[in-house]
């Protein structure tokens, strides 16, 4: 009789590497990942007594992967749902100020879609924060947070830098806290456009290129043909 069966909430996705197919696993609930070679996957499921006093067993129960066999799923996501989805202690959005980038890293997923992308008007970002200070004011949070992606975001610095000022005097009018990250590849930064962002909430800049040599060449251009990764070191330095 199986004591542990394999969560309804899990994305199951497939790749082969050198000849051995591999399971890619997230859990949508618990947000873990996992990656294992299908025929583990496999003995996973059929609660097969030797994976059982491995590691990958406790680690996978762990994470949410693999749940006793008389768990009611649908009442595990209600309380999931009570707890996370309608928590508002805290808001959190993402956004996407463009859909372009001028930097090629090779393993970025979105690029053949970024190579022929689009900002996102002046407009639309003022509609959208709109609806954002609505909602803060509707639910009150404790804070707010942002994440500002693209595409590079700089490219439309100007519309992402107004809109961060007005979610930043909209949450400040309420007495709310609100801070954001920018994920950048890192081209387009100076002290005068971060200091303007410091101002309006700026917390966490994430810079994501091909890195310095030794570090992560394999994911993208050779450093020696890349002067613009040249560059960024040295703006950061």
């Amino acid at each position: 009789m199986p004591t542990h069966k394999i969560s309804c909430y899990i994305l199951d996705g497939s790749f082969t590497y050198r000849g051995v197919d591999y399971s890619t696993l997230h859990h949508t609930l618990t947000k873990a990942d996992c990656i294992l070679p299908r025929w583990a996957w496999k003995r996973v499921a059929d609660n097969d007594p030797e994976i059982k006093q491995t590691a990958v067993w406790s680690t996978l129960k762990a994470q949410g992967f693999l749940i006793p066999a008389g768990t009611d799923e649908f009442q595990l996501f209600l309380e999931w749902r009570g707890d996370h989805a309608r928590n508002f202690n805290e808001v959190k959005s993402r956004v996407l100020y463009t859909r372009k980038c001028d930097n090629d890293c090779a393993y970025c997923s979105l690029m053949p879609h970024l190579r022929r992308g689009f900002h996102m008007s002046a407009e639309t970002a003022r509609l959208m924060d709109r609806f954002h200070a609505g909602f803060i004011a509707e639910k009150r949070p404790l804070s707010a947070r942002d994440a500002f992606l693209g595409g590079e975001p700089f490219l439309n610095y100007g519309v992402m830098c107004d809109s961060a000022r007005r979610r930043f005097d909209c949450c400040q009018a309420l007495g709310i806290p609100y801070r954001f990250s920018v994920t950048t590849n890192g081209k387009h930064l100076s002290v005068a456009r971060i200091d303007a962002l410091l101002e309006c909430g700026l917390e966490t800049l994430h810079v994501s290129l091909a890195g310095r040599p030794g570090c992560m060449t394999a994911c993208g251009p050779p450093w020696a043909a890349s002067p613009t990764t040249r560059r960024c070191w040295a703006t950061w330095s």
